[in-house]
């Protein structure tokens, strides 16, 4: 019996991220046939079926997880290495790409700076957008969210602290009055953040 190697583990993870064989494709860049095909391969070579297919949805069998927590321990450890190598370079030089939103260039501009005048060929972009980046495909090397990934193979870090407060022009708060209670708000005009940000906690504490 064949030994299994990172591509088995793989498409096991693929599969997790992507929900079904055609979210793996789309993840891997290839199409649904291959992923079958590379499926039936890492299940010949660990002997045992790893997923239980149902209509256009599937879910792990025991082996399958075992080998998915495997994988998942794997990429970390991949990713991990991969990075720790990279800071290891004495005199770094190229472009690093920080996403983040709009709101967030004014705390990273000076930050930038330091950066280049201490490593002079270092360069620093700022990508402002509320827009998700991947940065497994490269989009982007460093992304200042929010919100935590969900991708285990990404290394988080906290950077600091993000307040949000209530803010009334002159004009409205003369004719409106200024709101003393929470229970107040409920008699004044918001505006707020579009509904697809309500539901995360960071934009719908308004709520």
């Amino acid at each position: 019996m064949a030994e299994p190697n990172w591509s088995d583990f793989r498409i096991i993870l693929a599969l997790a991220k992507g929900g079904s064989v055609t979210g793996a494709a789309k993840l891997l860049g290839v199409d649904a046939s291959t992923v079958s095909r590379r499926l039936a391969t890492a299940e010949e070579v660990f002997g045992a079926p790893l997923i239980i297919r149902g209509g256009g949805k599937f879910q792990f069998t025991a082996e399958g997880r075992a080998v998915l927590d495997a994988a998942e321990d794997m990429d970390a450890k991949i990713s991990a290495t991969t990075s720790s190598v990279r800071c290891m370079r004495e005199n770094p030089a190229g472009t690093v790409r920080i996403a983040c939103v709009q709101t967030a260039v004014h705390l990273l501009r000076p930050l930038a700076r330091q950066v280049m005048d201490a490593f002079p060929g270092l360069h620093i972009e700022l990508m402002s957008s509320f827009a998700s980046v991947d940065l497994a495909k490269g989009d982007a090397d460093i992304s200042v969210r929010t919100i935590a990934p969900t991708d285990p193979g990404l290394v988080v870090a906290y950077s600091f602290t993000w307040g949000s407060c209530l803010y009334a022009s002159t004009d409205y708060l003369l004719s409106s009055g200024r709101p003393a209670t929470l229970e107040d708000l409920s008699t004044h005009q918001l505006v707020q953040y579009g509904k697809p940000l309500l539901p995360l906690r960071a934009f719908g504490w308004i709520e």
